[in-house]
């Protein structure tokens, strides 16, 4: 069920009910409501909330594939976005900060050129020290 997938992505990624109703500018009990199945999300905070957890709409609303494409019955399986944060069955996403997160969150919302245009902002260091501007 929806409420047990979104429970299930949002502890996996360390995120608080706090923080994701932030993201959907939502009350946190309108959240805490859609994780209890008192309430459903509209299909566009699916949208927002498959994004956020870094998976398909078919593995947040279990669904899945057969062979021939069409859906199918069973097991909902999903491609782990988060497994090279795992290491011996730990997950590695609790060891970020709220800000950590919530920074994941809010570039997964973004446009493809959004991201690209902010990536390219960022400076990454390749582990050369960089020389003193000389005045």
């Amino acid at each position: 069920m929806l409420k047990d997938r979104l429970k299930e992505h949002r502890e996996r990624c360390g995120y608080s009910q706090q923080q994701v109703a932030d993201v959907l500018n939502v009350h946190r009990s309108t959240y805490s409501y859609y994780e209890s199945g008192k309430t459903e999300p509209s299909l566009e905070n699916i949208c927002v909330l498959a994004r956020i957890f870094g998976v398909s709409l078919d593995a947040l609303m279990e669904m899945n594939y057969g062979p021939s494409g069409a859906l199918a019955l069973g097991d909902p399986g999903y491609d782990d976005e988060f497994a090279y944060l795992r290491e011996d069955g730990v997950n590695r996403m609790s060891d970020l900060t709220r800000d950590e997160k919530t920074l994941i969150m809010r570039f997964r919302l973004m446009t493809a050129k959004q991201r690209k245009e902010l990536l390219d902002v960022m400076v990454v260091s390749g582990g050369e020290k960089e020389e003193p501007d000389n005045e």
